[in-house]
């Protein structure tokens, strides 16, 4: 079997184990800010409904603490839900990125397995196929590298 093809599957699955480990990380921060998002939310419902217990039971001053408790949770909340939504952005993006190089593996196996039956002449374009394969990270398709 041709050494090229060999590298291009090697490469192949370089790229493609690194995506996914990417994906991993993405999906773990996204479920550590969506699990804060969750307990912030909670957070700010108890300081709520203690500011209106403390309302009705004629403590103002208590019930305004509660309050300038929940503020500045409310602000976090706020920006921890655009970062969430950036973060379901990148998610998508990384999954899309691991398919594209999914179906490169699929062809670069393809590939091998058509070489590993091949001979002569069908070597010899087989190689050309494996030359003419490109194998980049999807994401680098975004700039001009």
């Amino acid at each position: 079997m041709d050494e090229d093809i060999v590298q291009l599957a090697r490469l192949v699955g370089r790229e493609l184990a690194d995506a996914m480990e990417s994906k991993a990380r993405v999906l773990e921060a996204k479920d550590t800010l969506a699990a804060k998002i969750v307990r912030m939310e909670d957070e700010i419902q108890d300081l709520t409904k203690r500011a209106e217990a403390a309302l009705e039971a004629d403590d103002e001053a208590a019930a305004r603490a509660f309050l300038e408790k929940k503020y500045p949770l409310q602000q976090s909340l706020e920006t921890d839900m655009s970062k969430l939504k950036d973060a379901l952005r990148r998610v998508t993006t990384v999954e899309a990125n691991v398919k594209k190089l999914e179906d490169q593996a699929l062809k670069v196996s393809s590939l091998l397995e058509r070489a590993r039956n091949a001979t002569g002449a069908e070597r010899t374009a087989l190689k050309a196929e494996a030359s003419a394969f490109s194998v980049k990270d999807p994401l680098l398709d975004r700039f001009d590298l």
